[in-house]
This record gives structure tokens, C-alpha cells and sequence, in this order.
């Protein structure tokens, strides 16, 4: 089973990633509004069952990849048939 997670900053907190490319982009006369970024980890997890491979990854993500005063974070479950990547 596979899940995606999402991590981004909460509401607030500067973020200085995003700041620098919209200014970056404006002074190539690329015209944005606004830009945030976030860091998506996808997770293929043996699991019994979706309850299980969720609290797995929950697990995860709470110990190593988000600061909880920094981050908000979303977990869905992708099925890995739906899942097309392409490189860019």
C-alpha cells in the first residue's frame, strides 16, 4: 500500500524557500503572485490493512520528518496502480 505525505509550514511561519524563488521569478519577469513549498515523502508500506499502514506512517512522520511547532502535514493513501510518475 502506498501513502503520500505532505508537509508544509503552518500559516505564519515565514517561509524563505517560497520568498526567494517569487522574487527570483518576478526579477525574470515571470510574474507570480505567490509561491509556498512543501516536501512530499511517499511511503510504500506492507501493511494488513489501511488503519495499519496509516498509524505506520504517522509513526514516521511524527518522529523524524516534521517539527510539530513548524509543520502542518497530510497522509493519504495512494493506490500504487493509480500512481503515474513522470519525470520532468
Amino acid at each position: 500500500m502506498r501513502f503520500e505525505v505532505t508537509i508544509s509550514l503552518k500559516k505564519g511561519i515565514f517561509d524563505a524557500e517560497g520568498y526567494n524563488t517569487l522574487k527570483t521569478l518576478n526579477m525574470l519577469n515571470i510574474k507570480v503572485n505567490n509561491i509556498t513549498t512543501a516536501k512530499v515523502f511517499r511511503f510504500d508500506i506492507d501493511s494488513k490493512n489501511e488503519k495499519e499502514g496509516y498509524d505506520i506512517v504517522k509513526r514516521a512522520v511524527d518522529s523524524l520528518l516534521v517539527n510539530p511547532v513548524l509543520h502542518d502535514y497530510t497522509i493519504k493513501v495512494v493506490e500504487s496502480t493509480k500512481v503515474k510518475l513522470r519525470k520532468v
